[in-house]
């Protein structure tokens, strides 16, 4: 069976340029999309992946590698307000959740427990999400590994972690204008 790589961050903390650099290494990848993609890929990550990364590591078991990208927690916050204002997720007049599909919103619930962004609730998610993906794979560093692309976490650990050769090109930098 293929190794199945999977992205648990949270968005807005790499999960972009990982996915970009997952293809550079010659992984057949992909950001975004359903949980019912991941056998077309050998990697995936963004909020439907990190929503079920426990599921994921039960199903998959030993062929399984988690990356867990990290933010500090004001610069993910100025981002996901970026990103947040961008779409809904709150209800309209007739009491459906609206500017959001119903895919994300469905993720965003599993996540944060709410549909639309509000910055007390993700600050808490924020702090506790990290803590628990770290908790939850801390007796398998083999099969565990954290990044911190935003503050400059690139080829020198991922390369080593999934035994690949360290490419001849800059780690991607994706999204960095959208702060």
């Amino acid at each position: 069976m293929t190794i199945r790589i999977f992205g648990i961050g949270l968005g807005r903390t790499g999960t972009k340029s990982l996915a970009h650099a997952m293809r550079i290494l010659g992984y057949s990848s992909k950001h975004g999309g359903s949980i019912y993609d991941i056998e077309r890929y050998e990697f995936m990550n963004d909020i439907a992946i990190a929503a079920r990364y426990k599921l994921l590591d039960y199903y998959y078991g030993p062929i399984a590698k988690f990356i867990l990208t990290v933010r500090d927690v004001e610069s993910w916050i100025r981002s996901t307000i970026v990103l947040a204002g961008r779409r809904g997720g709150r209800r309209g007049k007739n009491g459906v959740i609206t500017g959001t599909k119903l895919k994300r919103a469905e993720h965003r619930f599993m996540i944060y427990g709410i549909t639309h962004f509000d910055e007390t609730i993700f600050r808490e998610v924020h702090a506790r999400f990290d803590k628990e993906a770290i908790a939850h794979f801390k007796n398998q560093p083999e099969r565990f590994l954290i990044m911190n692309v935003c503050e400059g976490d690139g080829w020198e650990i991922l390369c080593p972690f999934l035994e690949k050769t360290v490419p001849n090109v800059p780690f991607p930098c994706l999204n960095a204008s959208q702060v």
